[in-house]
C-alpha cells in the first residue's frame, strides 16, 4: 500500500495520515492500528504509540495480525528498556500459528524474533508452543527448528528438543 511504502521511506508524517484516513471508516482495524502505531513510534511518540498498540491488541484480529502487533509492541518496549511492561503484555494468550496459512518470509522471521522475545521475557512455554504451530507449516525450516529445539530444552522438554533438533538437523 501506499502507506506502508511511505512508512518504509520514513516518511511516517504522510503514512500517519493515510492510516487516520483508513481508520475514520474503520476504527477498530486491528493490522491499521498496529501499522499506525510504528508510524507513531517511528515519530517518536512513545505514549500514543503505546495507547495504539492496546487498541490493536485488544481489537478482534486474526492470529497472524495479533501476533505482528504483539511483536511490534514488545519490541517497542524492549528497545526503550521497559523490561516490566514487556513481561507483563507477554502474560496474555499468544494465539497459534493457523495451519492454513504458510508463513511468508517476513513473517517467518517476524515469529522468530517475537518467540525470542518472549522467551527473554519468561514465556518460554508459549514461544515454544507458538512456534510449534509454525513449525507444522514449515517443517523443513532448521533455523526455526533449532529456536524450537532451544526453547523446548529451557522448558526441561528434552524428549521433544531432541526429537526437533534431529529434524533441525536433517533439514
Amino acid at each position: 500500500s501506499r502507506a506502508q511504502t511511505f512508512l518504509i521511506a520514513g516518511e511516517t508524517g504522510a503514512a500517519e495520515r493515510i492510516y487516520k484516513d483508513i481508520l475514520a471508516r474503520d476504527k477498530d482495524n486491528p493490522e491499521v492500528l498496529g501499522l499506525l502505531a510504528v508510524a507513531v513510534w517511528r515519530r517518536g511518540d512513545l505514549t500514543l504509540a503505546r495507547k495504539v498498540w492496546r487498541r490493536a491488541l485488544v481489537a478482534d484480529a486474526q492470529a497472524w495480525i495479533f501476533l505482528r502487533n504483539l511483536h511490534g509492541f514488545l519490541q517497542m518496549l524492549l528497545a526503550h528498556g521497559a523490561r516490566g511492561e514487556a513481561a507483563k503484555l507477554a502474560n496474555c494468550r499468544i494465539p497459534d500459528w493457523p495451519a492454513i496459512r504458510i508463513p511468508d518470509r517476513s513473517e517467518r522471521d517476524m515469529l522468530i524474533a517475537l518467540c525470542r522475545m518472549l522467551a527473554d521475557v519468561g514465556q518460554a512455554t508459549a514461544a515454544a508452543r507458538l512456534l510449534a504451530s509454525v513449525s507444522r507449516c514449515l517443517p523443513q525450516d532448521s533455523g526455526l527448528l533449532h529456536l524450537l529445539g532451544k526453547l523446548q530444552m529451557l522448558t526441561q522438554d528434552f524428549a521433544s528438543a531432541w526429537e526437533t533438533l534431529c529434524a533441525a538437523d536433517r533439514a
